[in-house]
């Protein structure tokens, strides 16, 4: 990879030679204390360093039952997933552009995520739990991203860690078995995270190109998932890679509104043509200048301003204190970091902080819209947990592996006689 190129050589990603870094690899090279792995800081020699195959494998397994569990065995339930269901049958029987919901034209936001029940519905049928599915699917997506974000930073044995902490958190679980657009908002953000990531740190000019312009094929997506606020969390992502790189070159900003209009322009034109110059007006001013910047009294769910500050560490439980931990870490140690390893904080603590930022300013509140931040706060926890476990290697951490692995296959196999026991 090219990202490990720039870490055997010493420079900072996409960037000329950086004195830290080079004498962080001559002292290594000197003591033989760290190893230098793709998309890792450098290891303490004592470290596992194979290891990250046992705790990704415990983590796929145990995500892949949670994402199965509780997605066929309810109806729908109120207030989101009717309403949802209804909007994509409408999309399936009507005109494709513009759901009706109770006859009438609904223009909130854009309707991929209505075209994709849809068209699970005319592949496999129509059925509330075919509608969840296409949630669970878009989760584990999620979850994938998560993965390659957080190991491309800090290692794939901190982005098991940080796809743990992010499927076994109250909020994403939730959100990722309801028929609701945020599972697929939060699918399409962390894939522009990854792809602006990978893009703005490549170490060759092809591949810094194409990682930018999928980071804004992704955000498009994003936009058309659930308007304007899948491009400002997206945005964020980006901005917090420059900012920690502390390098804005080779962004082709001016690529971005082409990719943005390629995509969506079709969309926008297919509005127009089915509810005229009213409804176009309504989708991209009203429902979004006014929703995200209005007046409280104009708008639904108006809350006040420090609304996410018990909803956001209650909402990422279990994980929450891994995060706390990691935030911590980072504000003590800061000075003490190697500069690889404190890049991999920065990018998703400056993600996760300009994010609440706006969505705090932001006058409608609820707490699905802090979904996609959750792939930033995983990253954070799982690179501290990363280090806590790992940084030498401890008689008491393989045992505990096979342990967990043990309860792991037990938790398979309860859950799969439950099933049977329910159906």
């Amino acid at each position: 990879m090219c990202y490990e190129r720039s870490l055997q050589t010493g420079e900072r990603p996409g960037r000329p030679p950086n004195e830290g870094f080079e004498r962080e690899r001559d002292d290594s090279l000197k003591t033989g204390q760290t190893q230098l792995t793709p998309g890792g800081a450098g290891r303490p020699a004592g470290a596992l360093g194979t290891s990250w195959r046992v705790p990704a494998l415990f983590a796929a397994l145990l995500l892949a039952v949670l994402s199965s569990v509780f997605v066929f065995d309810h109806d729908a339930w109120t207030p989101d997933e009717p309403r949802v269901i209804e909007l994509a049958h409408s999309v399936m029987d009507g005109p494709r552009a513009i759901p009706s919901l109770c006859g009438e034209p609904f223009l909130e936001q854009p309707p991929l995520y209505y075209w994709t029940v849809g068209l699970a519905y005319r592949a496999l049928g129509r059925s509330v739990g075919i509608a969840r599915m296409v949630s669970s699917l878009f989760g584990a997506g999620t979850l994938l991203a998560t993965f390659w974000f957080t190991a491309w930073l800090a290692g794939r044995r901190a982005g098991a860690l940080a796809a743990l902490c992010l499927g076994t958190s109250g909020l994403f679980f939730w959100t990722s078995h309801r028929i609701v657009v945020d599972s697929a908002l939060a699918l399409f953000v962390t894939c522009s995270a990854l792809a602006g990531l990978v893009g703005l740190t490549a170490g060759g000019r092809r591949g810094r190109i194409t990682g930018v312009l999928l980071a804004y094929v992704a955000a498009s997506l994003a936009y058309m998932t659930k308007g304007v606020v899948g491009i400002g969390l997206s945005g964020f992502a980006f901005l917090a890679v420059l900012a920690a790189r502390r390098d804005w070159r080779g962004t082709y900003l001016w690529a971005a509104p082409l990719v943005f209009l390629a995509i969506t322009t079709p969309y926008h034109w297919a509005v127009y043509r089915e509810g005229g110059e009213v409804a176009l007006h309504t989708l991209v001013v009203v429902n979004t200048l006014q929703r995200s910047l209005g007046d409280a009294d104009s708008v639904a769910h108006a809350r006040p301003w420090f609304y996410y500050l018990p909803i956001f560490p209650t909402g990422f439980l279990p994980s929450t204190l891994f995060l706390a931990g990691a935030v911590a870490r980072f504000v003590r140690r800061r000075g003490e970091l190697a500069p690889r390893r404190r890049f991999a904080y920065e990018v998703p603590l400056y993600w996760l902080a300009l994010g609440l930022l706006a969505l705090s300013v932001a006058t409608t509140k609820r707490e699905l819209y802090l979904v996609p931040l959750l792939p930033a706060a995983a990253a954070l926890a799982g690179t501290a947990l990363d280090e806590a476990l790992f940084a030498q290697e401890q008689r008491w951490v393989r045992p505990v592996l096979r342990g967990l692995a043990l309860l792991l296959a037990v938790f398979c196999v309860a859950f799969a006689v439950a099933g049977l026991g329910l159906h």
